[in-house]
């Protein structure tokens, strides 16, 4: 029941928190066999749902690189280290990306890919080299820190609005173009409503 799969999940989230605290100087086979059992715990979680719901529509989404996350910018300069870290998710999301390939009405939403889309990625130093983004207004959001709705992430380290604001709308896109699910698209413009609503920050189409 919904017990075992949130213990399956918690387990596997488990697993890829320790992995990630070594994978950056750590390419060997005990990691890759750790990202593969972190995989099989969300197979296991999938079987669950699909016995009792066979009906339900899955998304499966992969890992998300904690080194375009900006309390870590300072961290993994070396191409080595960042070379670890994307095979490791490599294994895992492939991994995801055959299951969903398997599996009737599913499908995987690369993370990854989705951060570098829009945001961009290191230079070759391994330096904060990302893209501002515009919602229609004169102002940008960067990937800097703080409360203000022109940084990506909070103060706190969580997400901010935009980037939240940004996710929903390509996932949204992503249920309809995989599920046919005719969810309204979320606009540039209603999230930079939602995020600056009487425009001080700039954000807003003029």
């Amino acid at each position: 029941g919904a017990g075992l799969i949130g213990s399956s999940i918690a387990r596997a989230a488990r697993r890829m928190n320790a992995a990630g605290e070594i994978v950056a100087a750590d390419a060997s086979p005990a990691v890759r066999a750790d990202m593969l059992a972190c995989a099989d715990q969300v197979r296991a979680a999938v079987a669950l749902i699909r016995a009792r719901h066979p009906q339900v529509r899955l998304a499966l989404v992969g890992l998300f690189d904690n080194a375009d996350w900006q309390p870590n910018f300072e961290r993994w300069t070396a191409a080595e280290e960042r070379r670890n870290i994307s095979a490791a998710l490599d294994v895992y999301d492939d991994a995801l990306r055959a299951l969903a390939a398997r599996t009737p009405q599913a499908a995987f939403f690369d993370d990854r890919a989705w951060f570098r889309r829009h945001w961009g990625e290191r230079d070759a130093q391994g330096r904060p080299a990302y893209a501002r983004l515009a919602f229609g207004g004169k102002a940008q959001v960067a990937q800097t820190r703080g409360d203000a709705p022109t940084n990506a992430v909070l103060g706190d380290g969580h997400a901010g609005s935009a980037w939240n604001g940004l996710w929903a709308s390509d996932f949204v896109d992503f249920l309809n173009a995989s599920f046919d699910a005719s969810i309204a698209p979320i606009t540039p413009a209603e999230i930079a409503g939602l995020i600056d609503p009487d425009g001080r920050w700039g954000l807003r189409p003029d």
